[in-house]
């Protein structure tokens, strides 16, 4: 009779979840002995990302969707043109996408396009998922919490800012945190696979993506570098892990002052705990001037291009 232990894929393709846990507990094809045991198959890598516009995604997937803008692009038109392959529209079962925000978004699922603000759009998740998915053993999740037209000023403004310099501690910092934690702990069966709770989870890294509308507040540029490290620290404090990473992903932003203040942000990070805090510079991707230049919204190869990078930065 058959075994019914699963055969494993080509050493390239990550197993699915379900016949990684069914080839854990049988042990390898063909191989009736059981006193060595294969190991634990390796945890979650869970990704707590965070910010406004950029972060939600609004990577068309149809030229209908790409608007007025002159540098805008569909994934389709990637693809129809042989620049992405196909498969990049494929479900992947290494991949786990939670988003939560106050808008109408896909239900939590299994990565693919349209992960963005709406069901229509991509954000840097779909990137990230392929590459990582491509190079890794353990299943991913991305946990992503963003709001377009928001500052870390005021919206996303951490406790420590607020004792520093005083404020209010922003909404949706206390939101994200609250819903983070609920996703972790208090749902799992409700929100999360099955299969992937049994696997247990690690905080890989704090991914951060924001910092267009501060330019345009009063005194938020001046205080974005010390809000910024403020609420690297206060994550790490809030998650229970210290020298969790930090990867903090640079938008083509029109201000001077605010990219600077991002840069000595790092620059203190790093200072504080070397390698523990990233960098991922995105703005060569927009490098000419357009009215209404929304950093790199409705092209889908800049969104595909943000998420891979951030990979790759990856250690």
């Amino acid at each position: 009779m058959a075994s019914s232990c699963p055969l494993p894929f080509p050493a390239r393709r990550l197993l699915t979840l379900a016949a990684l846990l069914a080839q854990a507990a049988c042990g390898p094809p063909g191989d009736d002995d059981d006193s060595t045991p294969e190991p634990d198959p390796a945890p979650v890598q869970v990704f707590l990302m965070a910010g406004q516009s950029n972060m939600e995604g609004y990577g068309p997937l149809t030229d209908a969707g790409t608007g007025d803008w002159p540098l805008s692009g569909s994934l389709q038109a990637l693809i129809d043109s042989g620049t992405e392959a196909e498969s990049i529209l494929e479900l992947r079962d290494d991949a786990w996408v939670h988003f939560a925000s106050s808008g109408a978004v896909q239900a939590p699922g299994f990565l693919q396009p349209g992960f963005g603000t709406s069901p229509q759009f991509l954000g840097p998740e779909l990137g990230l998922g392929e590459r990582l998915g491509e190079r890794s053993e353990a299943p991913i999740v991305m946990f992503k919490s963003a709001v377009g037209g928001t500052t870390l000023g005021a919206d996303w403004r951490p406790p420590s800012a607020v004792a520093q310099s005083g404020g209010d501690v922003g909404p949706l910092y206390t939101q994200m945190l609250s819903d983070f934690d609920s996703f972790l702990e208090g749902s799992l069966q409700d929100s999360f696979p099955e299969a992937l709770e049994e696997r247990g989870y690690e905080l890989a890294a704090f991914v951060w993506l924001q910092g267009w509308n501060d330019q345009f507040e009063d005194g938020f540029v001046e205080e974005y570098e010390d809000n910024l490290v403020a609420l690297v620290g206060d994550v790490r404090e809030a998650v229970e892990q210290p020298g969790l990473l930090a990867v903090i992903v640079e938008g083509p932003t029109l201000d001077e002052a605010l990219r600077s203040a991002r840069l000595a942000a790092i620059e203190r990070l790093e200072a504080e705990q070397p390698g523990a805090s990233l960098l991922v510079t995105t703005e060569d991707l927009v490098e000419e001037e357009v009215e209404g230049n929304f950093h790199f919204h409705f092209n889908a190869g800049n969104y595909l291009e943000v998420g891979r990078r951030i990979a790759d930065a990856l250690p």
